[in-house]
């Protein structure tokens, strides 16, 4: 097995207000207010031992 550090993830309250959000309104803002052209995001990517 690997080690891995375990995920720390924020409080409900502090992500409760960007729930609203749609991921189109993301993109946009961050092209049109970060100059971010091309963003997406990567999930895990699956793998064995060998």
């Amino acid at each position: 097995m690997t080690d891995r550090t375990p995920v720390v993830r924020p409080p409900a309250e502090l992500v409760e207000p960007f729930r609203e959000f749609g991921t189109a309104t993301i993109s946009s803002a961050l092209r049109e207010e970060c100059g971010i052209l091309k963003s997406f995001m990567v999930g895990p990517s699956p793998t064995r031992p060998d």
